[in-house]
Formats: C-alpha cells, sequence, structure tokens
C-alpha cells in the first residue's frame, strides 16, 4: 500500500469562511493575521487543475485528526497524470465524495468560497514538517505511525455528487467521539417573537425525547412565560443515542422589566444540569414569569455575558451558544429605555468582548437571526464570525424544533466526524414533507452543500418576505381574537388571514396570499392570486377554492369573530416595529 507523511492539524490555524465570495487577502486580514505567501490552503470543492509546485494536504473525512502530504497523496489521488504536456493536473470528482483536499496558494487574490475550511500555516510548522520529511525519506521508511493511505473506496465512487458530503473538520480542541457536547440555545421572546416560544412549548417535549443525552443549555427571555407549562420540558432520562451531554436554562428579560419582574435569572444556580436534576429544569421553565424589553434592543449582552462567565465550560467539551432572536443587544454608553420614573444608567458591557471571550474558552456561536430584520443583520453576522460559528437565518417559528435537532446533530458531527445524525435527519424532514427553503437552507448551511435556488413565479405574482408571516396550525375551532390572544400576541384587525378551504364569498379588498407547498414561499398579487385560488373579482355568491394542488390559499380577514376551523392553517402578519 502507498503511505503518505502526517501532519497534525496544530500545525494550522483551522478557519471557516463564512463569506459567499471573500479574498484571501480580505480573509486573512479580518482573522487578524499576518499574510505570508504560500501559508495558505484552500479547501477543494470541485475539480480543478492543481500545479505540480502546489503543495497538496489531504484529510480522509472518516478519519479527520490529521492531515496527509506526499507525493505518494499525489499519485493516489490520481494527481499525477499531466494534461496537454502542462504541470497542472486535474482532480477526480469522486475523489472529493471521502477526501478534503487542501491546496496551497501563492496569490492572496483567490476568492475563497463560503462554508469552505481554510488552513493556514503556523510560524515554524513548515520548517518543521521539511524536516520531519527529509528525516523520513532519507532512512527510506514511512514516519513512524503513519497509517497506510489508500485511495476513495468503491463505496464512496457511488455515493453521492462532488461536495455535498464535505463538512466541517471538528476544532482543534476536540478530538474523540465520546467527548461531552455543551449546546447553549439563546430566545428572545418579547413581542414580535412570542410565536417562537408559543411553537417551542408545544414541540420541546418530543424535541428533547428524540435528543436524549444530549446537553442542551436553554436560555429563554421570557416575554410570555406565562404560558410555559410544566410539560415544556419532559422528565426524561439520557440514552446513549448522543453521549455526554447535561440540560440548564437561564431566563432574561432587559432592563426595562428588572424592577418589576426580575432581570436574569438561571435553573439551578447556573449548574449543569444531569439526568438526575432534570426536574430542576421543568419546574424552572413552568414557573418563570414574563417580562418585556421596552425599546428595540435586547440585553442580549447580559446573556453573553452569564454564558461565558457563570457556566463552568468543560476544557474538553464540543462547546457552543444558539442565539435565537430578532433584536441587538445595547452597545456601551447606551441609556435603556426605562419605564416613566425610573432611570438607567448606561450600559458597560461590550457584547464584541463577551464573544471574544465565548471564543477563548472554545465556544462558538450559532447566530439564528428571525424575521428578516435588516436591521439586525450585522449584529448575528458579526456575532457568528467572531466566534467562527454559524450565521443563520430562521423565518419560520414552526421550524425552530427541526432548526434545533439540526443543529445539535451539527455539534454531534463536529465532535466525532460523523454526520450520519444529521444527514438522517435531513432525510426525515424531507420525507415528512417540512423541507421547505428556509430549513433546506438550513442543512445546506450545516452540510456545506449549496445553496437552493429561487424557483421562478407565475407571471404577475409577487414574492411576500418569508418572514412577514408566521404560519400557525389552528388546533381546534375558534374565533380569530381568541386563537391570536390565546398565544401571547398582539392582535390587530385586518392582520390575520384565515386558509381558504370551503366555498365562501371573498371581498375584492381582501389580500389573497399563496404558500407554495413544496418551497413554504409567500407570494401575493390582486389579479394572479385570485385567479390561481379560483377566486372571480366582484363575484357575490360563494366560491370554491382551486389550485389547491401546489398552494396553500389565504384570504385576509378583517372580522377578529370569524371562526378558524380546527386542523386549517393561519398566518400572523408579524409587525417589524414591535
Amino acid at each position: 500500500m502507498p503511505s503518505a507523511d502526517l501532519v497534525p492539524l496544530t500545525d494550522f490555524e483551522i478557519l471557516t469562511v463564512h463569506d459567499p465570495k471573500v479574498s484571501i487577502q480580505k480573509f486573512i486580514k479580518e482573522q487578524e493575521l499576518t499574510f505570508k505567501k504560500g501559508a495558505g490552503f484552500y479547501q477543494l470543492t470541485k475539480p480543478e487543475h492543481i500545479q505540480l509546485n502546489k503543495k497538496v494536504y489531504v484529510q480522509k473525512i472518516s478519519d479527520p485528526d490529521t492531515l496527509i502530504t506526499g507525493d505518494s497523496v499525489r499519485a493516489v489521488l490520481s494527481l499525477g497524470d499531466s494534461k496537454g504536456g502542462a504541470h497542472k493536473y486535474m482532480v477526480d470528482p469522486d475523489v472529493l465524495d471521502e477526501f478534503r483536499i487542501f491546496v496551497q496558494s501563492t496569490s492572496y487574490n483567490r476568492n475563497l468560497i463560503g462554508g469552505t475550511m481554510f488552513l493556514y500555516e503556523k510560524e515554524g510548522a513548515a520548517k518543521a514538517a521539511d524536516a520531519a520529511a527529509a528525516t523520513a525519506n532519507s532512512s527510506k521508511k514511512r514516519p513512524m505511525d503513519a497509517p497506510d493511505f489508500a485511495g476513495p473506496s468503491k463505496q464512496a465512487r457511488t455515493s453521492t455528487a462532488p461536495g455535498t458530503s464535505i463538512v466541517h473538520a471538528p476544532p482543534a480542541a476536540t478530538g474523540g467521539a465520546n467527548e461531552e457536547i455543551e449546546i447553549v440555545f439563546s430566545f428572545d421572546t418579547t413581542v414580535s417573537m412570542y410565536p417562537c416560544l408559543s411553537t417551542v412549548r408545544g414541540l420541546l417535549k418530543d424535541t428533547l425525547k428524540r435528543l436524549t443525552g444530549l446537553y442542551a443549555i436553554f436560555l429563554f427571555e421570557p416575554a410570555n412565560a406565562s404560558h410555559l407549562a410544566s410539560s415544556y420540558l419532559p422528565h426524561f432520562t439520557f440514552s446513549d443515542q448522543i453521549p455526554n451531554i447535561r440540560i440548564g436554562i437561564i431566563a432574561h428579560g432587559d432592563y426595562y422589566a428588572e424592577s418589576t419582574t426580575y432581570l436574569i435569572k438561571a435553573s439551578n444556580n447556573y449548574r449543569f444540569c444531569t439526568s438526575a436534576s432534570i426536574d430542576k429544569l421543568c419546574d424552572f421553565v413552568s414557573n418563570v414569569a414574563p417580562t418585556c424589553g421596552g425599546d428595540w434592543a435586547e440585553c442580549y449582552e447580559l446573556a453573553l455575558h452569564h454564558a461565558a462567565t457563570r457556566f463552568d465550560w468543560s476544557p474538553t467539551a464540543n462547546k457552543s451558544l444558539v442565539v435565537i432572536g430578532d433584536a441587538v443587544p445595547h452597545e456601551p454608553g447606551q441609556v435603556p429605555f426605562m419605564p416613566t420614573g425610573k432611570q438607567a444608567k448606561p450600559t458597560t458591557i461590550d457584547w464584541r468582548v463577551e464573544a471574544a471571550n465565548l471564543k477563548k474558552k472554545g465556544v462558538r456561536v450559532y447566530a439564528v437571526q428571525c424575521l428578516d430584520q435588516r436591521r439586525s443583520d450585522a449584529f448575528y453576522r458579526d456575532l457568528a464570525l467572531a466566534t467562527s460559528g454559524f450565521h443563520l437565518h430562521l423565518h419560520q417559528f414552526s421550524s425552530i424544533a427541526d432548526f434545533l435537532v439540526a443543529i445539535c446533530y451539527k455539534e454531534f458531527s463536529a465532535s466525532t466526524g460523523d454526520t450520519t445524525h444529521l444527514v438522517g435527519f435531513e432525510t426525515e424532514v424531507r420525507s415528512a414533507g417540512r423541507m421547505f427553503r428556509n430549513l433546506c437552507d438550513l442543512f445546506n448551511r450545516l452540510l456545506d452543500k449549496p445553496e437552493s435556488k429561487t424557483n421562478p413565479t407565475s407571471k404577475g405574482l409577487e414574492a411576500v418576505s418569508p418572514s412577514r408571516f408566521q404560519v400557525l396550525t389552528v388546533d381546534k375551532d375558534m374565533p380569530i381574537k381568541q386563537f391570536v390572544m390565546q398565544r401571547g400576541l398582539v392582535f390587530k384587525t385586518g392582520k390575520g388571514f384565515y386558509e381558504f378551504t370551503k366555498p365562501e364569498t371573498v371581498s375584492n379588498k381582501k389580500e389573497i396570499v399563496l404558500m407554495d407547498k413544496k418551497t413554504g414561499d409567500f407570494y401575493t398579487g390582486w389579479n394572479v392570486a385570485r385567479k390561481l385560488a379560483g377566486v372571480v373579482p366582484g363575484m357575490t355568491q360563494k366560491q370554491k377554492p382551486k389550485g389547491l394542488d401546489d398552494y396553500r390559499v389565504f384570504v385576509q380577514s378583517t372580522s377578529y369573530n370569524r371562526k378558524l376551523i380546527g386542523g386549517t392553517g393561519f398566518l400572523f402578519e408579524v409587525d417589524e416595529n414591535l
């Protein structure tokens, strides 16, 4: 069997590219590193010609702890066949199914692709590697403990399309498959985020059942916590499905509500809970009181500070914090909005410093931005970037449970190098008919696949922002106002859309919204939407809905007394100013 030289991952800074496309020079500068020609190695994601003089490192996906280099690597990966007499060699597409290939770049203008990895050689590592290789070659023996290196297996050659199975390597601090996984979920549940909490209440029990054994810390900012029931978190024990994970909870409001309810508190006094103390979590969630924000900014900076300083993070665990919200933190020196007669001091906590502290502890952040609030883009993007994490978008709160499970499985794969759980869950979601565009984008992001393409729309249809509406399920017959208020939402006439499923009269004044059954995308357009829904303008008789094979049809309601039918859907229009 051919052999190769081993190089430890610790010889490199292992970085993740988050921007869709960025030059090496700019990327290196953003990472606060000094550019050195030839020290950077980009990840190969598609077949291309590789020059003979470029150093190549290979990482076997099934054994991600080390890198392999040397002439034998080129031979095994079929990099030794010159094309047209030039000193460039084409990579076999099948190779990318089983190996990550990192190619030396001598140009700082080369563009890196978002979602890929970038290796940057540490000072002195190259000389040490060259010396080790020279020693091995002089003795005509392969380096001690170097593995036999074979090409792609037949199974890998017939599996997925090139590049679709590439995943991030585990962080340098992690190693074996039996390490602990520490995950923090931070929920902003102020007014505009109420539907998220409502949805989580109904789904979290089953979510935790399937994640038995996961170490999740849920950070709540409870704006409507009075609706939390004792069944929100189950009484369960951990299995060995995903081992060594425990649970804890933090609840935080904002400075506005500190004098009336509380600012921040945690279950079990900020001590991580094991399977023996799950009841403490259930009691905490059942009894935590609601609070509110008062202004646009919320105290995310304080939640980040407590997450970084109050919990005893294990040095060997795979650690992450998942921040789910739509607003931004207070900036240092900003005076929070307070109730009449109350005066607040300027805030002193800088969320950027807290993000840096989390990064130092090895905690990466999944910044989940909700409701497509453009004014919040920079915070969620920069928070993820500062911790080598992920910036994700959650448009529909009905997908929150799937988001939580997918992120947990991503962390498990980062710890073990095994993507079986994540890929299997992706298949499950698709088979269940829940793979709307937002979830498809999530899995593509976590599995390093290309972004999903937007489908062409029918002429005259207008695309609607994916976060304009939240899709809620009506569990039983009841008036719109009662349905909305039971979920802690702020009811406004004309902001609700009932599902058009039976014959009725539709006024010309009512807006009609179509929801694509395959992608979850929303569309409107007065004429075309009515035509596709089978609504004839001006008709005073009852009309039957049609076009229901491709779309779900929703009609605006201006009456809060209208009765919703159990089992149908309801669109709640989110007020972005709340």
